[in-house]
């Protein structure tokens, strides 16, 4: 019998799940009593659900159940910035070390995620304020322009649609003068995360049976699997747990990932007055991505409020000081980019995890028979999310085919130290990662 060690939970108020029009829709129960399932999926983000939904068509007839921690919408999947990035490699440093096969690769699957959830949300009329407007990779300072340049030698590599914009074009299309350069991508999704991952789990097949607000607390991973909950059983066939950066704290991961904790604001609606300063920005708004590793993400969404997201810890969870030192850094962040709007007040703001791996690939494999293990989504877990699980779906069925012989060769998570040298190592690098970042953050 293994304890589970750490849980998630709440930090702050959730912006994207307070005003999206799927809150409080889904009818999950708390798992009670005992039950008999052929399939469990933990953690109901877009990884689990992705997982559940693929295993449903290739067993219709399966009983298969998924369990979060939390509410639907609550956790990581519903606390990002709601970017959906098709070509998510703007750290490249040497364009001349660029695997283009490998990175076609990725970004088809990529699209295969985006288009996978679109037809979902088409087919039942989903409302996840979805829009394809693009993403920015930007930056004020002349020290960072190399990431962009590097970046457009990559889409040009690539063959993929570009634009380079000047100070003056950002100023019109973002509505702040603070940008210096960028470069557009156009097929990059703008989304409420947590109206997706809601509508995307609304409408899931029959024989998935949802459990909301059901912590896992123990577990047998060996012979007769079962998994203890605060009021109920499951025994069940196969286990795979989604829960990305908690993954080791389920004891199917160990001394791979790298799990952070940061935070992100998001003001009230804008006035109309508020908004004259905005008349070049699209009705779908914008998301623009920082060419600086630690610089701030920022979303300018379609119900007129902007968001800000930066600060990272090197922490499962966060705490008090952490919130505090964000929103300061967040209040500052916003009054660089539009000073003209400095008397308004963020509405809401919270934190949630994102799971690194030094190497930046997935974990994605059986940890014990029958129990299997998606994690390290690389701070883009709504696509990667997505894909990784379908294709875990198939690695369990026994499939085959030529993505998932890439995910499974690009499944090898470097080393990472154990407790306490693996927080003191990456809390030292963040630390001198923002500091260099300046006023990009």
């Amino acid at each position: 019998m293994k304890k589970v060690k750490a849980f998630p939970r709440i930090d702050g108020n959730i912006g994207w799940y307070d005003i999206s029009p799927h809150k409080g829709k889904i009818k999950g129960e708390t798992l009670t009593g005992n039950h008999i399932y052929d399939f469990t999926v933990i953690g109901a983000g877009f990884t689990g659900v992705a997982t559940a939904r693929r295993l449903a068509e290739l067993h219709p007839n399966a009983k298969i159940a998924l369990v979060d921690a939390l509410k639907i919408g609550q956790g990581a999947s519903g606390r990002n910035s709601g970017m959906l990035i098709d070509i998510p490699i703007s750290r490249i440093e040497n364009p001349k070390e660029f695997d283009c096969q490998r990175e076609s690769t990725s970004h088809s699957l990529n699209k295969f995620a985006i288009n996978r959830m679109k037809d979902t949300l088409d087919e039942h009329n989903i409302d996840a304020h979805w829009a394809q407007s693009g993403r920015y990779l930007a930056a004020r300072e002349a020290d960072n322009y190399h990431r962009i340049d590097n970046f457009i030698a990559v889409l040009k590599q690539l063959g993929e649609p570009h634009e380079v914009l000047s100070q003056s074009q950002l100023t019109k299309n973002l509505g702040t003068e603070f940008y210096n350069k960028a470069v557009y991508t156009p097929n990059s999704i703008l989304v409420n995360p947590a109206s997706l991952i809601m509508g995307l789990a609304s409408v899931l097949p029959k024989n998935i049976t949802v459990y909301e607000n059901s912590p896992l607390r123990s577990m047998s991973l060996e012979g007769e699997k079962g998994l203890w909950f605060d009021k109920g059983k499951i025994k069940t066939d196969k286990i795979i747990f989604a829960t990305n950066a908690f993954n080791e704290a389920t004891h199917v991961s160990k001394n791979r990932l790298a799990p952070m904790f940061t935070y992100a604001s998001l003001t009230r609606v804008l006035t109309s007055k508020e908004l004259k300063g905005f008349n070049g920005v699209l009705d779908c708004g914008y998301g623009v991505s920082s060419a600086h590793a630690a610089g701030t993400s920022l979303r300018f969404t379609c119900d007129n409020r902007i968001l800000i997201r930066n600060t990272v810890r090197a922490s499962l969870k966060g705490n008090q000081a952490f919130y505090d030192k964000a929103l300061k850094r967040h209040r500052s962040a916003f009054i660089n980019r539009f000073p003209q709007l400095k008397q308004v007040p963020f509405e809401y703001t919270w934190g949630g995890n994102i799971c690194m791996t030094l190497n930046h690939n997935n974990e994605f494999h059986e940890s014990h028979p029958g129990v299997y293990s998606v994690a390290g989504m690389n701070a883009t877990g709504i696509v990667k999310g997505t894909y990784l699980g379908y294709y875990m779906a198939e690695y369990i069925n026994g499939n085959n085919s030529p993505e998932l012989d890439y995910i499974l060769d690009h499944s090898q998570p470097s080393w990472v130290p154990p407790e306490p040298l693996r927080t003191i190592g990456a809390a030292a690098s963040l630390y001198n990662i923002e500091r260099k970042a300046g006023i990009e953050m």
